[in-house]
């Protein structure tokens, strides 16, 4: 009886220690829950805190962008309204500019305000972090580096944005005696620290190409004032000059005829409108595959392109019914082959009488990398070298059919180092891309220069291109691999014609 007692006892004590460490585990458990919990409630508070401060940041910047753009818009509207005040004798215009050039003061003013540290929020984050125990200290100390880190990338962004928008707003302003030296300087800035602007970049980059456009369409009007106050000056020479005095009037006047005559084609090129690059690369790439199309109904026929070109060249009717000629005396066995509207998008064009070779002259450029091969039949030729993805490639024969690939193939020259061979143009499947699309005579030069009179001459001419100013690929040769052993011959939208680096130039 008393070992049972003894063991009941030992019983009850072991039950009740671990009834005692069963609570104990549970007040931890709830401890550590409501711990955690806190953790959790001061997380989220610092990162709605950072979420917060991130959109004011953006809605600040958004705000800046805005009276940016605004300041801009009132500096042109005021700069018009001043020069009425001068021509007629306004007074209020000198107030409106110092209106608006307060204005801009207080959007820059509001930019600085922007970067500085703001001290409330500053405390105010501090506070809630001292609430923190120690276990939230390495955490800390990382959000904190992680913001110092980001500081100097904000203030470049910050720096180079200004950069630009000061450009952007005195070339805006700017008159004629000084526009060119800040012309460049934004050039200059859109190439360097355009990338580092930050989320403004497109925004700036799109205010700044406007600014830059207008001024660019003012010199090609003060360009086009200039050379028609030429001529006038000379027809008006011309006219006061005293007639049949000696033999020698009459010989003028023959001579100065003839000389009109010659240079109609270039003066009717200055009457046409200039095109921009898109417009100019939009026509030619109509008129390539206006002469692709012509190309295929030569083939049909079994003719060579040679020999179309020469019927055109020696007939003594319009190019249009000399091609359309040689192509019913030789019809095709789809009779609706011939290709007329092909034939009038090309033959439309003035120039095409005097340079037939040249309206059916086709580039294109590889859309994906691609061989060139040295026979037509793509299973049984030997690579040449490869195409990369935008190179510019020249026909000169086909497109003919590759039965044995079911490929259309053509033949040329490829304008990076003059190699020749053969390429494909197109699988012949429903809905099959091309590898070769029309284009790339479009050229933008990059900057300044000088058109030389042959293509290997060191001898320059009297036609120098402005920077940006958009020509046509009529010519090329390659001396050598690479940019600048290639040599482009263009002709400007004045008519004039001369030799240049590829390196010079910026195809569409």
């Amino acid at each position: 009886g008393d070992d049972r007692d003894r063991r009941g006892d030992d019983r009850d004590r072991r039950d009740e220690r671990d009834r005692a460490g069963d609570d104990r585990d549970r007040a931890r458990d709830d401890r550590d829950r409501g711990k955690d919990g806190r953790d959790r409630d001061r997380r989220d508070d610092r990162r709605e805190d950072r979420r917060d401060d991130r959109r004011d940041d953006r809605r600040e910047d958004r705000r800046d962008e805005r009276d940016d753009r605004r300041a801009g818009t009132d500096a042109k509207d005021d700069d018009e309204k001043a020069k009425r005040g001068r021509e007629g004798g306004d007074d209020d215009a000198g107030r409106e500019k110092k209106a608006s050039e307060d204005r801009r003061d207080r959007s820059r003013e509001r930019s600085r305000e922007k970067d500085k540290p703001n001290d409330k929020d500053d405390s105010a984050r501090d506070r809630s972090e001292k609430k923190d125990d120690g276990r939230d200290g390495g955490d800390e100390d990382k959000e904190k580096k992680d913001g110092d880190d980001a500081k100097p990338q904000e203030a470049e962004e910050s720096d180079a944005a200004r950069k630009i928008a000061r450009l952007t707003r005195r070339l805006s302003e700017a008159d004629k005696s000084e526009y060119k030296p800040i012309m460049a300087d934004l050039v200059e800035a859109l190439e360097k620290d355009l990338p580092s602007a930050g989320a403004s970049s497109e925004a700036l980059k799109t205010e700044a190409e406007k600014v830059l456009k207008q001024w660019r369409e003012r010199e090609d009007e003060a360009a086009g004032k200039e050379r028609d106050e030429k001529a006038e000056d000379g027809a008006k020479e011309k006219t006061d000059e005293p007639e049949g005095e000696n033999e020698n009037g009459k010989a003028k006047d023959a001579a100065a005829e003839t000389q009109e005559t010659g240079d109609s084609d270039r003066e009717a090129a200055k009457e046409v409108k200039h095109l921009n690059r898109e417009e100019l690369a939009d026509r030619e790439k109509k008129r390539m595959e206006a002469a692709l199309d012509v190309r295929r109904a030569v083939e049909a026929r079994g003719k060579g392109f040679a020999d179309f070109i020469k019927a055109i060249s020696d007939g003594s009717g319009k190019p249009q019914d000399e091609a359309k000629s040689f192509l019913e005396a030789s019809p095709a066995e789809d009779a609706s082959a011939l290709p007329e509207e092909a034939l009038q998008t090309i033959f439309d064009d003035p120039a095409s009488k005097a340079d037939v070779r040249r309206s059916l002259r086709i580039f294109v450029r590889s859309t994906r990398p691609i061989y060139i091969t040295n026979d037509r039949s793509a299973k049984d030729s030997a690579n040449v070298r490869k195409m990369e993805i935008g190179e510019l490639f020249e026909i000169e024969e086909g497109p003919k059919v590759d039965e044995s690939m079911n490929v259309t193939r053509v033949r040329g020259r490829a304008v990076k180092d003059g190699a020749s061979g053969w390429v494909t143009l197109v699988a012949n499947q429903p809905g099959a891309k091309a590898f070769l699309v029309p284009g790339g005579t479009a050229l933008e030069a990059k900057r300044p220069t000088q058109l030389k009179s042959s293509a290997k001459g060191d001898e320059g001419g009297e036609t120098e291109l402005r920077e940006g100013e958009v020509v046509e690929l009529i010519d090329w040769e390659a001396e050598s691999e690479g940019a600048d052993g290639v040599m482009f011959r263009v002709k400007t939208q004045d008519g004039e014609t001369g030799w240049a680096s590829r390196s010079a130039f910026e195809a569409t």
